[in-house]
């Protein structure tokens, strides 16, 4: 297992990931940006700190899935170990602490973990060093898998398949999942990124029955869409429930 060592704030032994076909060179330059130390130092100012809208979108967010949170509870489900992967520099652990729920976060880049460590209240999570595709836990580990981030870049479909199982596999219970989906805009922006300007594919937009049918096939069933920006944005929070298994009851 690869994990961050609190005292010296290395990562140490990191687990292989499964290969991907042929076809996904953009998907794996992708991967290989967030392991820069110089990407992983800009991140949270570009991502959240750069203006005050960026800075209340990921205050939205983070209300949105506590709303989640609150949602599973509601359900008669105690959320006792929770699984934030991707993690990047931990944007959601305030979250989770604030929330009293146990949690470990992962991600591919070593470089953008170590960045939690800056802020002394996230010193102490525990975090691992892995590919989504292949994560060091049992088969029903935790009550909830979190994926912020994951599904709103490029990752394509031979990808994600392999992501979606495993998230299956070592919940007991939930996913949640961020992810873009269709609208007029989208669409059309997309196309002229890639057919006018010849760029490769930036984002993944789904239709609501076109991610159904992905997380099905997973194992997963999509229990209900949350909208964290409002109707007129792209993007969704997902709550997929694990099935057959069930969750921790109250």
């Amino acid at each position: 297992m690869n994990a961050i060592d609190n005292k010296n704030k290395t990562v140490v032994a990191a687990a292989e990931p499964r290969p991907i076909s042929n076809g996904a060179n953009d998907y794996q330059q992708v991967k290989k940006s967030y392991r820069s130390a110089d990407v992983a130092n800009r991140y949270d100012n570009k991502r959240f700190g750069e203006s005050p809208r960026k800075q209340m979108l990921n205050r939205q967010l983070m209300t949105a899935l506590l709303g989640v949170l609150n949602y599973i509870r509601t359900n008669g489900c105690r959320i006792d170990s929770l699984f934030d992967m991707p993690c990047g520099t931990g944007r959601a652990f305030s979250t989770f602490l604030n929330k009293g729920i146990r949690f470990i976060g992962a991600d591919i880049s070593k470089e953008m973990m170590l960045q939690s460590r800056l802020n002394p209240v996230l010193k102490d999570v525990p975090m691992v060093q892995c590919d989504g595709t292949r994560a060091p836990f049992k088969d029903n580990s935790f009550d909830v898998i979190a994926s912020l981030r994951f599904l709103t870049t490029f990752i394509p479909e031979e990808a994600r398949a392999p992501i979606f199982k495993e998230m299956s596999r070592i919940s007991r219970g939930w996913v949640i999942i961020e992810c873009r989906h269709e609208n007029i805009l989208s669409i059309i922006g997309e196309w002229i990124f890639q057919n006018l300007l010849h760029r490769p594919p930036r984002f993944n937009y789904f239709s609501r029955d076109a991610i159904k049918r992905e997380l099905e096939t997973a194992g997963i069933k999509l229990e209900k869409v949350f909208c964290p920006y409002g109707l007129a944005s792209n993007k969704w929070l997902l709550l997929g429930r694990v099935a057959p298994k069930c969750c921790n009851k109250i």
